[in-house]
């Protein structure tokens, strides 16, 4: 296939990937993930407070929320922007994985089987318009894996890029040890500058235990506070190897079928066979290293629970080896039967790949497209027909989602966040703001003389008006 040839592909493939995720845009952002209302309402805050960077964030770091933020400056609308933002992380993805496939395997054709993989995969269709941080976060890892195995490296943009991810999500900080194998075996590095690339591909997390030292006087405060949420809810997987392994293992063939998974250990077999450099050999061991370091996660009890969008990365950097492995079977098959029979069971393979594929719409459809709860839906409505723009939102700690961000993001209000059970049936509220709060039934604290007569009830949340009214 000719480079024009590649281009207009890729092109075509581009906008094919465009018109369906602007199906999906077209309509209002409603899924079971919160942390994607969560992501818009710290960029609208940001942008309110004039800012950039969520320097008070300690679990989550901070640049998921900086590249929502910066768009908004652009044009401020928080229910389309942020949205678009991800969309266009998501598609130049499939740029940069054709690119990074070539680089990896030395193969054009398996660059471009890498491309169409991807654009179609389930979880990548359905994420691709959700503020999560997994489709930008990928985006940027799979930039710097580019460019350090890239025909010419280059070093300096590789660890602009990856110092960019490790400020979006923690895999690339468990990454690092295969980065630092990259730069070692590299002869195209000299010694000093080897050891000047494995300190610049910390600069971020080192950064940012620095800064929660300073701020909060503990390095680990992320991580302590992941652990205590874990432990909160107690899991069988917890220290259990084969439990932590079942967990995810279910996870992973909901969106990438047992054929395929297969077929992927066959071809990293082969590819570990042959005569690529020890570099690429090291990153073709990618997506095993980071399914093993979400079991670890879960034998460790540092991991309550085990959303599929958690495989997003894993299963993107398993697609380039998957690919080699197809062209690997296609040169076969040629060889031993010609290019006519070649090319049917090339088609025939397709067909299959993407029938397999289409097996994970579904599971992926209802974990990231989900009608938000009648309940939640009416209090959003009550505040915007009251044009209510601030609030305390008192939540239930049963409660297993936290609808005060889906109901701070439709409504674009100001929120007190307070845990539920400081309230009892004899509490009484000072409050110059509405109070909402979680309830089990629409009696809970109505005969409460101390509080004031709710304005709204449903059976799983009450609205008190002001202290003052």
């Amino acid at each position: 296939m000719t480079k024009t040839q590649t281009h207009l592909s890729l092109l075509i493939l581009l906008l094919f990937s465009f018109f369906i995720s602007l199906i999906l845009l077209l309509k209002p952002m409603q899924t079971v993930e919160l942390d994607a209302y969560s992501h818009v309402n710290n960029a609208v805050r940001l942008y309110k407070s004039g800012k950039v960077v969520n320097s008070y964030s300690t679990v989550w770091l901070p640049f998921v929320d900086s590249a929502l933020t910066l768009p908004l400056y652009l044009h401020f609308n928080p229910h389309i922007i942020p949205r678009i933002t991800i969309l266009l992380f998501s598609l130049g993805s499939i740029i940069i994985i054709y690119h990074y496939t070539r680089a990896l395997t030395n193969k054009n054709d398996a660059a471009l089987t890498a491309a169409i993989i991807f654009s179609l995969l389930p979880i990548r269709i359905f994420t691709s318009t959700i503020t999560l941080s997994e489709p930008i976060f990928t985006f940027f890892l799979l930039l710097s894996l580019f460019y350090f195995i890239k025909p010419k490296p280059q070093y300096i943009p590789g660890l602009i890029s990856l110092n960019i991810a490790h400020g979006m999500r923690y895999e690339s900080w468990f990454l690092l040890p295969l980065f630092w194998l990259i730069f070692l075996f590299s002869k195209k590095l000299n010694s000093l500058f080897k050891i000047l690339s494995i300190i610049l591909s910390c600069l971020i997390p080192i950064g940012w235990l620095i800064h929660l030292y300073v701020k909060h006087g503990n390095a680990l405060l992320f991580f302590q506070i992941k652990y205590n949420l874990a432990q909160s809810k107690p899991n069988p997987a917890f220290n259990n190897w084969l439990l932590s392994f079942q967990e995810w293992f279910d996870q992973l063939i909901s969106v990438l079928p047992p054929i395929l998974i297969g077929f992927f250990l066959i071809s990293l077999y082969q590819y570990i066979k042959s005569r690529h450099s020890l570099s690429k050999k090291t990153l073709s061991l990618l997506p095993l290293y980071l399914f093993l370091i979400l079991i670890i996660q879960v034998y460790l009890g540092t991991m309550e629970w085990f959303p599929q969008r958690y495989l997003y990365t894993t299963i993107t950097l398993s697609i380039p080896i998957l690919s080699y492995g197809l062209m690997l079977f296609y040169d076969f098959i040629f060889k031993k039967t010609g290019k006519k029979t070649a090319a049917l069971i090339s088609l025939i393979s397709i067909v299959i790949i993407t029938l397999s594929l289409s097996l994970g719409v579904k599971h992926s459809a209802d974990r990231h497209f989900t009608p938000i709860k009648p309940d939640v839906i009416k209090i959003i409505d009550y505040l915007k027909y009251k044009k209510i723009n601030a609030f305390d939102y008192y939540q239930h700690p049963s409660q297993p989602t936290h609808n005060n961000t889906a109901i701070q993001y439709f409504t674009q209000t100001s929120i007190s966040l307070y845990p539920r059970n400081i309230l009892t049936e004899n509490s009484s509220l000072n409050s110059s703001n509405y109070s909402i709060i979680e309830t089990r039934s629409r009696s809970e604290f109505t005969l409460n003389p101390l509080l004031p007569k709710p304005v709204y009830t449903n059976s799983s949340f009450i609205i008190l008006p002001p202290s003052n009214q």
